[in-house]
């Protein structure tokens, strides 16, 4: 039997020109132990997240609450240079919050191939408002320094009821066939996070 395996390893000639063959198999794995070693390096990285509200429809807003979460995460170098802000979230939902003030822990999703080591703020908090929409008259500034002059409709103010309630009217200045529109309160000053619908109006 022995004789049998001598004589087929010899026919097969596997240990010939052994000493070559062994160099090449470790030149193998060595290039392979290089071509890999950037991806097995661990590396971090921080990305700065939009933050994703859910459960928020148009009948309602949020004010003071950041736009961005900061993340940090670690993972083999290779895989961390190519994740963008958009392969993570970071997101709270306010489906199931009645109007006023909250605060509430932010949650990360990221892919299972990285590690989220930190991420800022952890928790936020805003204040959640009902929207509501009131008609006001439109008034038409001349370019002349002639007085405001009435208008003869209204067009729709759009924001939370603090704010709608500043607005006096809606501004557009004559001169053109078309002006925009801008919700003003009674000292003549811009209201800020009121939409106007229609926001321009034809003069003629």
């Amino acid at each position: 039997m022995l004789i049998r395996l001598q004589t087929f390893v010899q026919r097969q000639g596997i240990f010939h020109n052994w000493f070559a063959k062994l160099s090449a198999l470790l030149i193998a794995i060595a290039l392979w132990f290089v071509a890999t070693a950037e991806r097995r390096t661990t590396a971090t990285r921080s990305l700065d997240v939009p933050l994703e509200i859910r459960g928020l429809n148009e009948n309602r807003v949020l004010n003071d609450l950041p736009k961005k979460i900061q993340i940090s995460i670690q993972g083999a170098r290779g895989e961390i240079e190519q994740i963008e802000p958009s392969n993570l979230e970071a997101s709270i939902s306010v489906s199931n919050l009645e109007d006023g003030f909250f605060s509430q822990d932010v949650r990360i999703d990221a892919p299972q191939s990285v590690k989220v080591l930190r991420f800022e703020p952890k928790r936020v908090s805003a204040t959640l408002k009902s929207v509501v929409r009131q008609n006001v008259l439109v008034r038409i500034a001349a370019l002349d320094n002639i007085p405001v002059l009435p208008a003869s409709f209204s067009v729709t103010a759009i924001g939370t009821s603090e704010q709608v309630g500043r607005v006096v009217f809606a501004l557009g200045l004559s001169g053109n066939s078309e002006t925009g529109l801008t919700p003003v309160d009674r000292n003549g000053q811009l209201v800020e996070g009121v939409k106007l619908e229609p926001d321009r109006i034809s003069l003629r």
